[in-house]
């Protein structure tokens, strides 16, 4: 057990050695640098409001520098951060496009939400994300669609008829949603620690034999990836790196969410305002991790064909 145990551990240690340079800086640069300016700001000036006036064409503009403590720099650079885990997934993963789709809905929730951190509709957008996630996991077809999609208006209805905020019905949809991503990454990733891997078909693969010792596990494999296939040990790296960013990200991800909730509760009075200080910062310290290694949870990377 401690002996599979190193050897995962290389396994991961080997795979992020091998992420360019460039990327795992600007990770670890980002993360630091607004978790630091953060934590500065929020204790020298929690409370405060600094307002510059800047007369752009005529048309006198009011920037809020710095927003109950909040600086406008630190929201910059958080933002910064998703947008380049939506250019590293579309450079690392081209193929991938529903991991694409996801991550560019994440960005699209996370705009609206900065420009209204109520708002329902970032709350939607953020509900779709999760929902191509599940698509990547659980498989795509017609009638998965069409139930989530009837699951999600169902409860919307049943809202509206009993006077329940939409906000709340949304944030039931995606926490749903979003625990279905966890079961589903976990599943994955205790299949991996079964040896069973799971790397994308093409025309020039070859099938091995599978190594499930039932038919009732073959069958569980097809069902749960239809379009991958059982291949030798070698591809067992790049799977036990996906799997394993996959359900610690989605875990991280619920910490996060965990978090805004709280602060969604204080802003709206239900808890002591106090708390949505704290629970905006550990929101975002366990966001932008969650986003970097769901970002590389892919199995699908584009491999340089070897010259004969």
């Amino acid at each position: 057990m401690i002996q599979k145990s190193k050897h995962r551990f290389k396994q991961l240690v080997n795979y992020i050695a091998s992420v360019d340079r460039v990327w795992l800086y600007t990770w670890g640069a980002i993360f630091v640098g607004f978790i630091v300016l953060d934590s500065y700001f929020q204790a020298r000036f929690h409370g405060h409001n600094v307002i510059w006036d800047v007369n752009a064409f005529g048309h006198m503009l009011h920037i809020r520098v710095i927003s109950n403590g909040t600086f406008i720099g630190v929201t910059a650079l958080k933002y910064l951060g998703i947008i380049l885990n939506v250019i590293y997934a579309h450079k690392k993963f081209p193929s991938d496009h529903l991991l694409q789709i996801a991550l560019f809905l994440t960005l699209l929730a996370d705009t609206i939400l900065v420009i209204n951190s109520t708002s329902e509709l970032g709350v939607l957008t953020f509900c779709f994300a999760q929902y191509f996630h599940l698509s990547r996991f659980a498989g795509t077809s017609p009638n998965f669609f069409f139930g989530w999609t009837l699951f999600m208006t169902l409860l919307l209805l049943f809202g509206q008829i009993n006077g329940i905020q939409d906000i709340y019905v949304l944030a039931c949809i995606y926490g749903v949603t979003l625990l279905c991503n966890i079961a589903l990454t976990a599943r994955w990733w205790l299949r991996t620690r079964q040896g069973i891997v799971s790397v994308p078909i093409n025309k020039k693969a070859q099938v091995s034999t599978s190594k499930a010792s039932t038919k009732k596990e073959s069958e569980f494999i097809t069902k749960f990836k239809q379009h991958y296939i059982n291949l030798p040990p070698e591809s067992r790296r790049l799977e036990t790196v996906a799997s394993s960013s996959a359900v610690l990200g989605f875990i991280l991800f619920f910490c996060c969410d965990f978090n805004v909730a709280l602060s969604y509760l204080a802003v709206t009075g239900v808890l002591p305002i106090k708390v949505a200080v704290f629970a905006n910062f550990f929101a975002w310290f366990f966001y932008y991790p969650s986003q970097v290694l769901i970002s590389n949870s892919s199995v699908l990377i584009e491999r340089t064909p070897k010259k004969s």
